[in-house]
């Protein structure tokens, strides 16, 4: 599972566009570079008087000089951003001049700043109708009317304007791209550029666009440009880093996430991706460094500074205390709150009837959470269920197809706005929503936060706390999260039998000759096919004791293609003390190509602090055995809760000296009795899809039982 967030916007405040990456939000909140320029030229046009007063309105022109020299102050203060000190002046002086234009403006303009959104429209709709040739007031108007939700009325707006002026066709773009009409959208980019071809803030808005839409050489492209064309902007280059990072370029993101800080120092979302990328390439010595810098930035922002909406999901590849996840886990999920209105969902009462069951997720596709779940849709029993599957992103792929073809209602929302989508789901009369993407890569967790379903639930996305009030359950079971590890959880537990992973049927492709992967014949494997960023320091160590403890053996990774991260391993090794040669790297491939090549390993090895989830799965399905360490979070127990559910508990580690030990003995007594087990597959087991479903729909049926007597939500164990 990966990772989500919302694009930065170029001018002067978090955008309004949604755009999709690999795992959270980004908002933009505090002006800056070109954003400072902008506000600055806002008040230099609209500080002049745009033509004569509104017919009747003589109160600018017989203020007294001290009520000009209290406006020339309290302007003053509103540059220098003291909001504080400006706006009761602004007030003041508008109560005696109610129809003041330039009054309305400097008092609409500051509420927009500081996200009062829905008082400032009014105010600068009037300072509009006073002032109409006024351009930068204009843009602000958009930009709050699209702030407030009235993209029709902007793009009504924007339509009376002049054709010839490329800020016009770059507002009405946006406002047009807010009511879902894509290709008039592209079009007004178009023209604004052949106005304006190194205007920056079009660049970077069409790239916006494009990257939203998964068109990330069109967005690599037009970042490029932004930066080439405009001042120094770190929001440029960190939405820069982002698209390249997608693409799959994670070298040349770095340096973008770097030049971000380099503008910016105290820059923490750039930082906080800087990290993350240390983490993905396995660079230790850069990750420590960004990790010590991190917490310094952390420690202010959980005492209330910075942006509210910071992403939590990179904070569980990081080697950082799990209450710098919960602190921004929840300031994040009350800023969605805050946004939210009132719940959607009515309050309905069920007569015996299905229950409708939703599912929300952007990996309905070729993905770890998507191989794992496309079994479930056709397992569930459709006279007791009405199944829904919402799906966030468009795939062309048989994952997808799949899922289509195995719900009774396949719901493709992949263009629509959250709100949207949520209005749709209650619409829908949806009892519980399962969430598949918590706070990861193309999530909408607003949706949540708008309460489409009376009961709601995370399931196998996002295997942490969400520490929101719309999410009312997590779906877990007794070894993953055991109920002396849930006292951290705003949610509660709904513990299934068994695993609460699932596998989904899929035939393996012929395995491979050992020659044919790059592997020594004769010799014992161990196997690691975790994401790289999963490989820390601490079991890296452990795996090289092991490999010197076991003359010729060999260890096979998963480097996701990624020079960066064999180069930075095979340095490791060596500075262990071991013959990098004993490390054989494997890259990305289909599915079913991958299930065949896992048969030439022996045993997989899980990493500590992030256990494999559907890499484990994979190995298991292909009979591999894995070996697994218990930690001490829900991340850290997944290769419990699976090795539990195939029948190898010998294969659970209490420490990671004992896990090194029982590698060594392995190697050398050999794993065919726990590849045979693997092999026998029984009605009921680990990778039994309609039972799993069963077991699932029992929880479920037992959870709206539960709710429909009115009881608020509390952690279950359903027995099988």
């Amino acid at each position: 599972p990966g990772d989500h967030r919302d694009l930065h916007s170029f001018p002067t405040r978090r955008s309004t566009e949604r755009v999709l990456f690999p795992s959270f939000f980004y908002h933009h909140t505090e002006p800056t570079g070109v954003a400072r320029r902008r506000i600055s030229i806002a008040f230099d046009v609209l500080a002049q008087d745009d033509g004569p007063p509104p017919a009747g309105d003589r109160s600018a022109a017989t203020r007294s000089r001290a009520d000009e020299q209290r406006l020339s102050a309290a302007v003053a203060a509103h540059r220098s951003r003291d909001h504080a000190a400006a706006e009761p002046v602004y007030r003041q002086l508008l109560e005696r001049a109610p129809r003041d234009a330039r009054l309305q403006y400097f008092l609409g303009l500051l509420l927009h700043q500081t996200g009062r959104h829905g008082e400032a429209a009014p105010l600068l709709r009037r300072a509009f109708e006073a002032q109409p040739r006024a351009a930068a007031g204009f843009g602000v108007l958009i930009e709050c009317l699209l702030e407030t939700g009235a993209a029709a009325e902007a793009v009504g707006l924007c339509a009376q304007r002049t054709p010839a002026d490329a800020m016009v066709h770059t507002l009405a773009a946006r406002a047009l791209v807010a009511v879902g009409d894509r290709p008039a959208a592209e079009e007004h980019f178009s023209r604004a550029l052949a106005l304006e071809p190194r205007r920056a803030e079009t660049h970077h808005h069409l790239a916006v666009f494009l990257h939203r839409q998964g068109r990330l050489d069109g967005a690599v492209d037009h970042y490029r440009a932004a930066a080439q064309h405009g001042p120094r902007e770190a929001t440029v280059h960190l939405n820069l880093a982002m698209a390249l990072q997608e693409r799959g370029d994670i070298g040349p993101a770095r340096e973008h996430y770097r030049a971000a800080r380099v503008i910016e120092p105290a820059h923490l979302e750039a930082l906080y991706r800087l990290a993350y990328v240390d983490a993905q390439l396995c660079d230790w010595p850069a990750l420590e460094l960004a990790t010590g810098a991190l917490l310094d930035g952390l420690r202010a922002y959980c005492a209330g500074q910075g942006p509210a909406r910071l992403p939590p999901f990179v904070l569980n590849v990081l080697p950082v205390d799990e209450h710098w996840h919960d602190c921004v886990a929840r300031r994040y999920a009350a800023a969605l709150q805050a946004q939210a209105g009132p719940p959607l969902h009515g309050v309905r009462a069920r007569d015996g009837g299905r229950l409708r069951v939703g599912y929300l997720s952007a990996d309905f596709g070729s993905h770890a959470v998507g191989g794992l779940v496309f079994g479930v849709f056709a397992a569930h029993e459709r006279k007791d269920f009405e199944i829904h599957a919402y799906s966030l992103r468009r795939r062309e792929d048989p994952v997808q197809s799949a899922v289509r073809d195995g719900c009774e209602h396949f719901h493709d929302v992949a263009d629509w706005a959250p709100g949207d989508i949520a209005r749709h789901i209650a619409a829908d009369g949806i009892d519980l929503l399962i969430d598949l993407g918590g706070y990861t890569h193309g999530a909408r967790p607003e949706i949540l936060a708008a309460r489409p379903a009376p009961v709601q639930l995370s399931w196998l996305g996002y295997l942490n706390t969400m520490a929101a009030g719309f999410v009312d359950y997590v779906i877990a079971d007794r070894f993953a999260l055991p109920p002396e590890q849930e006292g951290r959880y705003r949610e509660a537990v709904l513990r299934l039998p068994g695993s609460f992973l699932v596998s989904s049927p899929i035939e393996a492709a012929p395995a491979p000759t050992r020659a044919e992967l790059g592997l020594p014949d004769g010799e014992f494997v161990f196997c690691s096919f975790n994401d790289p960023g999963k490989i820390d320091q601490a079991v890296f160590a452990s795996w090289m004791r092991i490999l010197a403890r076991c003359p010729g053996a060999v260890l096979w990774l998963y480097s996701a293609g990624r020079r960066e991260v064999e180069k930075n391993l095979r340095a490791a090794a060596r500075q262990a003390g071991a013959d990098p040669a004993r490390i054989v790297f494997a890259g990305p491939v289909p599915l079913a190509d991958h299930l065949g090549r896992l048969r030439a390993a022996d045993v997989f090895l899980d990493a500590f602090r992030y256990n494999g989830g559907a890499s484990a799965m994979c190995a298991l399905m292909a009979g591999v055995p894995v070996l697994t360490c218990t930690g001490e979070r829900w991340l850290a127990r997944l290769g419990t809760s699976l090795n539990c559910a195939a029948g190898l508990e010998a294969l659970i580690c209490a420490t990671p000296a004992a896990y090194e030990a029982r590698a060594i003995e392995l190697a050398g007594s050999g794993v065919a009795d726990y590849q045979a087990r693997l092999q026998r597959r029984t009605p009921g087991d680990l990778f039994d899809t309609t039972a799993f479903v069963r077991r699932l729909e029992r929880a479920l049926q037992a959870l709206w039982r539960h709710h429909a007597a009115g009881r608020s939500p509390r952690s279950m164990d359903v027995d099988d």
